[in-house]
């Protein structure tokens, strides 16, 4: 063990606190000379109890040197025990900063108590991650936010906290447990800002932070930034500097700087032009500005440019404001998107305005419902609430709007929000958070960068790669990055023929990185323009090996690249997100029946009972049916509904599209027969490679209550997924029961001159021409390629769409649903 340095105070009866520091741990134990009821610091922790009562009554001044070495020496030998066993506690204490809590851990072991400091070496800040510790319980003020039974590891337990943005701490209760309620419970905790855990002895239980590294579980995440800026003052020296040294929104994937007046800021970067003056009064109960309107026109931009539509995170940041965007990333796969959206509080008081935090779907909920705030507070308050865009758009969206609000303790640093023996860490900027503030001179900027981040550690990359294969065990959660790291133009790394899998009609590279990140043994992927195959122009070629770079070969129309990194995703995990999903999606109360038709040979049967297995797609629905002209088993206990057609049909019309008309004019047939939908308020149908996600759909349906279906694209309806109104069934139900079998919808078989249309064409003219029955236009409902939506096989475009498609292979269909 390192040195260690004591200094014992034999003379004084005070209270004084001693301090022994083993670096090569970066843990500090202080020993405190106070009563065992005092609290230092509000609480925050406690200390050991050793008076002048414990040393013997007669010639005390005699004694105390003997004693003081005695003490020393007892002290030193216990550190040591205790040294071993916190290192062998300790998974992997990180050094990236931006971690989810700064903890300053309690230990306590019956009246008397020894306080434990975990720092981080490098920064010195009370920060760790990735803790997980045997025979030991975390003691907070509140009580466990949840309690899940039947969690089989500890590290399940870690991976629950990851998985919900509220949790903070966990505790798991071993199998073995005396008592049998608490057997394999696993108990998510939450902290207040600047509360600090007591670590309590306890058996049969194991408990944990969260884990580290936990921003390559989502590689893709990736953020727009924007600023307001006053023109002509200090504030465009600051982002004048940022600019030059890309840090800020700088670093972020995206950004815009709004102003009144256009102005030059660095080589390519401008402000966005506001009309709107600038200048707002002070007032309120803390006197703060009052700059709503200003902000309000602000974000008005925000939605026109529709940017963020682009990313995962929307950031607002203040220009005096230091602001380390990798940090954010850090933390951020913590908060999972809901169909409502995410957003972050920073402060105990409320959303502080310096740095303001929301995921897409956030950005939508504030961009539809923010004049139903107004009218709202101006009701309240009868007329403005003379408050800040901050307090506004925090009240807006947690009291009116419902969208999930979270306490990230880390995201802020300022002072305006004092709490405890952080009052002044803002000042430093060396404790590890996200964001520091306030800094209005270029000086100072620059100081508390340099204090942020001293020598800049370990490039996140570097640290990255070394997670990926240290975290091979599955306990992530996974999320596709939206994009193709560095292809290779004109290059083929395939040049030795060995690949022998290949996909035909593959468009574009992007396209063709995309398919192989969702096959798991795709190493690497080659991509080739007019490769000889007559009726093939472009083709894209699987590797199963690691191609070595030095064996590839300039090839005129080739394009090679590997896919984006990728962690482990089983079933297992499929389903937890599915059933989060429906937790999450449950806001509004619609019922849905949906039904797939299915042919009995291929790919869909096995497509449809992994759809089963999963709960997702039409058997996430409150009812469903599988349709097929056989009936067959798709899973246990649920067999095809048999449809009188024998299921062929040709290609034709101006899309060269499956004329299936009368297919589906059979199934709908049945559909009507069953009779289960007019239990339903909508009804769904879906093709089994589609990925449906119906959770989402009530958020779309709520917008177009008085439609009588949904048009999924504008260049009519799209058929992988027909959403429709039971009124426009029951219309449908009418025309069928005209005709003489009962076996067609009469007026519109008769009606429409449907020979070279797809079923989806007929079903839309069906209803709006012959029925007169009015159709909602919404994009949401789907995302594929045949209606502008070019990056659909990332499945990932923030948008939150109800569907994508086509899948028809079960490892990119579970890619997809990741």
């Amino acid at each position: 063990m390192a040195a260690m340095i004591a200094a014992v105070n034999s003379a004084s009866t005070a209270d004084a606190e001693h301090t022994w520091q083993d670096s090569s741990l970066g843990v500090e134990v202080g020993v405190s000379t106070a009563s065992c009821a005092s609290l230092e610091d509000g609480g925050q922790y406690r200390s050991l109890a050793l008076t002048e009562s414990t040393l013997p009554s007669q010639d005390q001044k005699r004694w105390k040197p003997l004693f003081a070495a005695l003490l020393v020496v007892a002290l030193v030998t216990a550190l040591l025990v205790m040294a071993k066993s916190a290192a062998a506690r300790l998974l992997r204490p990180s050094s990236v900063p931006g971690g989810h809590s700064s903890l300053g851990w309690v230990e306590s072991s019956g009246s008397a108590a020894m306080t434990i400091r975990l720092h981080d070496t490098g920064l010195g800040h009370e920060w760790h991650c990735g803790l997980i510790e045997d025979g030991v319980d975390y003691e907070i003020e509140h009580a466990p936010f949840d309690k899940v039974h039947h969690v089989a590891t500890a590290a399940d337990c870690q991976n629950k906290c990851f998985r919900d943005g509220a949790c903070m701490l966990w505790t798991w209760m071993k199998p073995d447990s005396e008592d049998e309620t608490s057997r394999s419970v696993c108990l998510l905790k939450r902290l207040d800002q600047g509360e600090r855990p007591i670590r309590k002895q306890s058996r049969g239980m194991v408990s944990g932070s969260l884990p580290c590294y936990m921003e390559y579980a989502r590689p893709a995440l990736s953020l727009f930034c924007f600023a307001l800026m006053q023109p002509d003052t200090y504030e465009k020296d600051l982002l004048a500097a940022e600019a030059k040294t890309h840090s800020s929104i700088f670093a972020c994937e995206e950004y815009s700087i709004f102003s009144n007046q256009v102005r030059w800021i660095a080589p390519g970067v401008f402000t966005t032009h506001l009309e709107k003056n600038l200048t707002c009064d002070k007032g309120g109960e803390f006197g703060t500005a009052l700059n709503l309107d200003v902000f309000m026109e602000v974000w008005t931009k925000v939605f026109k440019e529709n940017k963020f539509m682009r990313h995962n995170f929307t950031v607002k940041v203040d220009p005096d404001t230091v602001f380390l965007p990798h940090r954010l990333k850090a933390v951020l796969p913590h908060y999972r998107e809901r169909p409502g959206g995410v957003y972050l509080n920073n402060c105990r008081f409320g959303l502080h305005g310096p740095l303001e935090v929301f995921s897409t779907n956030a950005v939508l909920s504030w961009t539809q419902g923010r004049q139903r705030c107004v009218d709202h507070f101006n009701k309240v308050c009868s007329g403005p609430c003379n408050w800040g865009e901050d307090m506004f758009i925090d009240q807006c969206l947690w009291k009116v709007l419902n969208v999930s609000r979270y306490s990230e303790w880390t995201l802020l640093s300022e002072d305006h929000c004092k709490v405890g023996k952080a009052s002044s860490d803002w000042k430093h900027c060396a404790n590890g958070n996200i964001a520091f503030h306030p800094f209005k001179t270029t000086t100072a900027f620059e100081n508390c960068k340099r204090h942020a981040e001293p020598g800049n550690k370990a490039s996140l990359v570097e640290l990255g790669n070394e997670a990926t294969s240290a975290r091979s065990g599955g306990d992530f959660e996974l999320n596709y990055q939206a994009s193709c790291p560095l292809p290779e133009n004109d290059i083929d790394y395939d040049i030795k023929g060995l690949s022998r899998r290949s996909l035909d009609h593959i468009p574009n590279p992007e396209m063709c990185c995309a398919f192989c990140h969702g096959i798991p043994d795709c190493r690497a992927w080659v991509w080739k323009h007019n490769h000889s195959m007559s009726g093939c122009p472009f083709q894209c070629w699987v590797l199963d090996y690691a191609p070595v770079r030095v064996d590839a070969m300039k090839h005129q129309g080739a394009v090679s690249g590997t896919p984006p990194p990728r962690l482990p995703h089983n079933k297992e995990e499929l389903q937890q997100d599915v059933a989060t999903l429906e937790q999450d999606g449950g806001t509004q109360s619609v019922h849905l029946f949906c039904f797939a038709l299915m042919m009995p040979h291929g790919y869909e049967l096995s497509l449809l009972s992994l759809q089963r297995d999963l709960r997702t797609g039409i058997f996430a629905c409150d009812d469903f049916a599988v349709y097929s002209n056989v009936s067959l088993e798709v899973a246990p206990g649920l067999r095809t509904h048999v449809v009188h057609s024998d299921l062929t049909c040709d290609k034709g019309g101006d899309s060269y599209t499956a004329l299936n008309s009368w297919i589906f004019i059979a199934v709908w047939k049945e559909v009507i027969a069953d009779g289960a939908y007019k239990k339903a308020d909508w009804i769904v149908k879906v093709d089994v490679d589609a990925v449906f996600l119906p959770e989402r759909l009530p958020a779309v349906l709520v917008d177009h209550k008085d439609a009588a279906y949904i048009n999924n694209c504008r260049f009519g309806m799209h058929g992988p997924i027909e959403v429709l109104a039971r009124r426009a069934v029951d219309a449908l139900a009418e025309d069928y029961a005209r005709s003489e079998k009962g076996d067609r919808p009469e007026r519109c078989v008769k009606g429409l001159h449907f020979g070279l249309w797809g079923e989806d064409m007929f079903l839309d003219q069906c209803l709006s021409k012959v029925h007169g029955l009015s159709g909602a236009l919404d994009n949401r409902v789907l995302c594929e390629a045949n209606c502008e939506c070019p990056n659909w096989f990332w499945c990932s475009n923030g948008t939150g769409r109800v569907s994508y498609h086509p899948f028809k292979r079960e490892d990119m269909f579970q890619q997809c649903l990741a």
